[in-house]
């Protein structure tokens, strides 16, 4: 297993926001047996992988990992905060899907191909966030599914899709999170042909509700003094296929709220 480096995130300066790179300093990157355009894979609350380019010279003793804002956010961190940083393992990308997060998009073969060049060679996990710049300015595309799962990177022979509509197109208000996450959970059963789900908490439990019982949850997280994560668990014999899978949902704390998670599901799960 490749060694795993603990970094302090620190802002990434302007000429390299958006670009999918971070900044590390020599020393660590060689401990890391990488070198400048090498991806490395960087673990906060979720993982994400970045393109490693050395540090700037004055941030060369430093023990920290320049990186902006989307690659904060698809790690799960923020400023000041330590991630793990390790070696990639990239794969080439059979397939992947983009879908805008908040505006609708007129998608064509030119816009396709469009996409295919600004991203070409970049990493990716599902679940990033990455910006393109459309008409100066920059529309964040979610990646909501690759093949195979896990880090990869688009190529020549990559499969690109983008999606038209955008991934949370519901109503703004109090009920917007409840809302989403009804509408996430319908997606889900619909591309996957579930019949029903199950939600299921390790160590608290099985719950059929349409929401899982969050302070259950809560008391495995105070027992475990770690948080917990939520997995709804599929069950369908409809259709071509006899599905059985558990997919990521929430991960509960023992204080505050859960934080959701969406990742939508292939068309061809």
């Amino acid at each position: 297993m490749s060694e795993v480096i603990r970094l302090k995130v620190a802002d990434a300066r302007q000429l390299d926001i958006g670009y999918g790179r971070v900044r590390i300093h020599n020393e660590i990157m060689h401990k890391l047996g990488i070198t400048e355009g090498d991806f490395v894979e960087i673990h906060g609350k979720r993982p994400t992988v970045a393109v490693a380019w050395p540090a700037y010279t004055q941030d060369q003793d430093q023990e920290m990992i320049r990186m902006d804002g989307l690659i904060q956010r698809n790690a799960g961190t923020m400023l000041g905060q330590v991630v793990e940083v390790r070696k990639a393992e990239v794969m080439a990308a059979q397939k992947i899907t983009f879908a805008p997060t908040d505006v609708r998009l007129s998608v064509d073969e030119e816009f396709i191909e469009f996409v295919e060049r600004r991203f070409m060679n970049m990493p990716f996990m599902g679940g990033d966030m990455v910006p393109l710049s459309l008409f100066g300015t920059a529309v964040p595309l979610e990646v909501i599914a690759t093949q195979p799962r896990g880090a990869v990177k688009i190529t020549e022979a990559t499969a690109v899709h983008v999606r038209s509509e955008p991934i949370q197109a519901l109503p703004k208000g109090p009920d917007s999170k409840k809302l989403r996450r009804k509408a996430w959970l319908m997606d889900v059963m619909e591309k996957t042909r579930a019949e029903a789900i199950k939600f299921v908490i390790p160590g608290g439990g099985e719950w059929n509700e349409e929401d899982p019982a969050l302070d259950e949850a809560r008391k495995v997280a105070l027992e475990k003094c770690e948080p917990v994560m939520i997995y709804v668990r599929l069950l369908s014999e409809k259709g071509p296929i006899k599905l059985d899978e558990l997919f990521e949902y929430a991960r509960v704390y023992e204080k505050g709220p859960p934080e959701y998670i969406y990742k939508w599901i292939p068309q061809d799960s």
